[in-house]
């Protein structure tokens, strides 16, 4: 890693993985849920947060061989050398999926 810079596998699985989250409130969330997806950087680490205000529900409840969930976002983040994802939801909303990445 050159200093300041996030290693593009590194870019390229918390893209992934916010595509998938973004994906999954728009399939689930409801036609009226806003949302947001925030990214902070600095040179050795790596937040994006995707929020909505959608439907929620509760994620203990989610079959473990979910695709999206397990695979496509927690799985891809923990494919990451220092990667790590959280899903945090409850019926009514919100849910928030936040990535994290640390050099």
């Amino acid at each position: 890693m050159t200093d300041g810079m996030i290693p593009a596998g590194v870019a390229d699985g918390v893209l992934g993985a916010a595509r998938e989250a973004l994906r999954n409130s728009v399939r689930h969330a409801g036609s009226d849920a806003r949302r947001s997806f925030v990214v902070h950087a600095a040179p050795t680490t790596l937040t994006a947060e995707i929020r909505d205000d959608g439907r929620g529900f509760v994620p203990e409840l989610v079959p473990p061989g979910s695709f999206g969930i397990s695979h496509s976002i927690v799985g891809r983040m923990r494919g990451l050398p220092g990667g790590a994802a959280t899903v945090a939801s409850q019926p009514g909303g919100p849910t928030v999926v936040t990535l994290n990445w640390r050099a």
